[in-house]
């Protein structure tokens, strides 16, 4: 019969690193593994690769050297020797032979996953519309079972700074009846799921299992925020059921670390909360109607921010414009909440350092106003 046996494919980063390994020798390879794999300090390295019969292992270790230090991307599959995929070399040759048993065999999955999902999952009774026409591969990508999750400290050796490398954060992250009716609505929001989308954000179901960030309890609703490197996908239902759950999207590629410093988490009561990226070490609120009142400390709880007040929910009201300030290392940055779900807008000229105070200008005589962005400026300015 015949198997084909290959490793399993991974992200562009993970890649890049397998192209660069590629160039190594086999001892280069060997230094790299031991590094990054088993946590050795270059002295056992070169034991090792000694009783190995290495005869230069100091070039081998300068090798190693040119290729940068993701050894987070070791743990992907990718590189698993063990996980490997199998597939038959002669598929066009049986293929007649074999069709009735896979139709047979597809019409066995759909109806066993029919009776095995909860009412409140995929179900006619959920939040997500009836599962007219089922797709397996559409269904693999919102199985809660495959839904990834960052490590905790992958953003501290990864080149990138976005929300790939979030890690997942709240008190409902194992629980998969809330992640799989967020993937079920996802898939096929039901006509009392309230979705909204910012401009150009598409809001198909995603193509593979995407990322989660965060599952837990805001306020009086349970929250998922997931994303699938292209957007970021939030699901909200209520404490005490489905009813009046919504869906939120908004895009997300392309985000840099200043653009992946916090998304909204949640608004109520005139209020907003946000999560921060975990390289956030502080956070408080500032109105920049007021430059000289100082700002005040929020408190962060697993990323959570404590409730500030937003902008978004007090339209025409130009008497104060609260901001969040986050800190990340000596920078600090400036993010106001538009009514988008992600990306809060961070102003032109709002990057601060300590001491520094935000960008304001004046407008008439006597009369200031918060920066240009704001849209209650022109309206202060009588435009």
């Amino acid at each position: 019969m015949g198997l084909k046996l290959f490793p399993r494919s991974g992200g562009a980063d993970e890649l890049a690193l397998d192209q660069r390994l590629s160039a190594l020798s086999g001892a280069g390879r060997a230094a790299y593994a031991l590094r990054g794999l088993e946590k050795l300090a270059d002295d056992d390295v070169r034991q090792l690769l000694t009783e190995a019969g290495v005869d230069d292992v100091d070039a081998a270790l300068r090798e190693a050297d040119t290729v940068p230090g993701q050894y987070a991307l070791l743990a992907s599959p990718e590189f698993d020797p063990c996980s490997l995929q199998a597939r038959p070399t002669d598929l066009m040759r049986r293929r007649q032979h074999t069709k009735a048993v896979l139709v047979a065999g597809a019409a066995l999955v759909v109806c066993g996953a029919l009776l095995g999902l909860p009412g409140d999952g995929w179900g006619p009774d959920g939040a997500a519309a009836p599962p007219y026409a089922r797709n397996p591969a559409a269904e693999a990508a919102l199985d809660p079972g495959r839904v990834t999750k960052a490590a905790p400290a992958a953003w501290r050796t990864s080149d990138r700074t976005d929300f790939s490398v979030w890690p997942a954060r709240g008190d409902l992250t194992g629980d998969e009846e809330l992640l799989r009716r967020a993937l079920a609505v996802w898939a096929r929001p039901g006509e009392t799921v309230r979705v909204s989308a910012t401009p150009g954000t598409p809001t198909g179901g995603p193509a593979g299992p995407p990322q989660l960030l965060y599952a837990g309890t805001v306020d009086a609703a349970r929250v998922v925020i997931l994303y699938d490197g292209l957007r970021i996908a939030r699901y909200a239902e209520p404490e005490d059921g489905t009813a009046g759950a919504a869906l939120d999207f908004a895009r997300a590629d392309g985000a840099t670390r200043a653009e992946a410093n916090a998304v909204v988490l949640g608004r109520s009561d005139g209020n907003v909360r946000y999560l921060t990226a975990p390289w956030v070490t502080g956070a408080k609120e500032r109105d920049l109607t007021r430059p000289g009142a100082g700002a005040m400390e929020l408190t962060l709880t697993d990323g959570v921010t404590s409730p500030l007040a937003s902008p978004a929910q007090k339209p025409g009201a130009c008497t104060s414009w609260n901001v969040l300030e986050l800190t990340d290392g000596d920078d600090r940055r400036l993010m106001t909440d538009l009514g988008s779900w992600s990306r809060p807008v961070s102003p032109p000229g709002t990057r601060r350092r300590p001491g520094r105070r935000p960008v304001r200008r004046r407008c008439g005589p006597g009369r200031r106003s918060p920066a240009r962005w704001a849209p209650c400026a022109g309206r202060a300015c009588g435009r």
